[in-house]
């Protein structure tokens, strides 16, 4: 069974070298780049790993997480 990673970042290129460590690993990721997204998605398919940029557009990844643990 794989691990569900999801990437949470507004920088393209960024989030790219992010997948590619992650891809060397073995692993896979789905990347967002806005915070809005985020809930949907997770509610949707919920991720085991969640890597959140903190300055998102929309919420910000700390209101992300603060959503995500209530």
């Amino acid at each position: 069974m794989s691990s569900r990673i999801l990437v949470v970042e507004d920088d393209r290129d960024i989030a790219e070298l992010v997948v590619h460590h992650l891809s060397r690993a073995g692993l896979g990721a789905d990347v967002l780049s806005t915070g809005t997204d985020v809930l949907d998605h997770v509610r949707r398919d919920t991720p085991d790993l969640v890597i959140l940029d903190v300055m998102l557009p929309g919420l910000s990844g700390l209101e992300i997480c603060r959503l995500m643990r209530a």
